[in-house]
């Protein structure tokens, strides 16, 4: 699992993963943002500049997929679910 920052210039702002083709690259597994939660299914929510993503898929093939779509990885630390 990763967990990845939306960058203000990333190509998911305004789209949801399936729109943006990164469903069934990686799973979404949560969304952080500043206004509380979601309350929709999680492949239907517009991405915002800002929110923090907990991505799982193939560790090696993160780093080029979140450059690819412009997120950030944030330091990594356990996560727990």
């Amino acid at each position: 699992m990763v967990e990845a920052v939306v960058a203000p210039n990333s190509r998911l702002v305004g789209r949801s993963l399936p729109e943006a083709g990164l469903a069934g690259r990686v799973s979404l597994l949560g969304i952080g943002r500043q206004e509380g939660k979601t309350l929709m299914r999680l492949r239907r929510v517009k991405l915002q500049a800002g929110d923090v993503l907990v991505l799982q898929g193939e560790l090696s093939s993160m780093p080029p997929v979140l450059a690819e779509f412009g997120c950030l990885p944030l330091a990594e630390r356990r996560l727990r679910l």
